[in-house]
């Protein structure tokens, strides 16, 4: 790779210090775990996040659609308005549609920062 100065050819593996040994597979050892930890790690991170946030919003639905019901079985749009008073205090939620079984939409809520994004 780089030109011989001193007219000396390396050594071959055999002959190296332990020492040079050592320190060689130390740094090997080392590049593998930081390959592993820059990798890998933020990939699992990554779909924990997204696995705990569809869990998350999949509660909140599920807390509104019981508070819902009664507004839904009578199609009250005030009840309605009621049942949504708990989810709009969650600052992560961003949009609330509540439809009936024909997907009509009964009632909505959009936060005022979902529409700026």
């Amino acid at each position: 790779m780089f030109p011989d100065l001193t007219g000396q050819k390396p050594p071959p593996l055999t002959q190296l210090r332990i020492q040079t040994k050592l320190t060689a597979a130390t740094m090997i050892l080392v590049a593998a775990v930081a390959v592993f930890v820059f990798l890998y790690v933020p990939a699992q991170v990554g779909a924990t996040v997204y696995e705990d946030l569809c869990a998350r919003a999949q509660t909140i639905a599920n807390m509104t659609a019981l508070s819902a019901t009664d507004g839904l079985l009578s199609e009250d749009r005030s009840s309605l308005d009621q049942a949504l008073v708990v989810a709009r205090q969650n600052d992560d939620l961003l949009s609330i549609h509540i439809t009936n079984l024909d997907g009509e939409a009964l009632k909505s809520f959009i936060r005022s920062d979902a529409l700026q994004q």
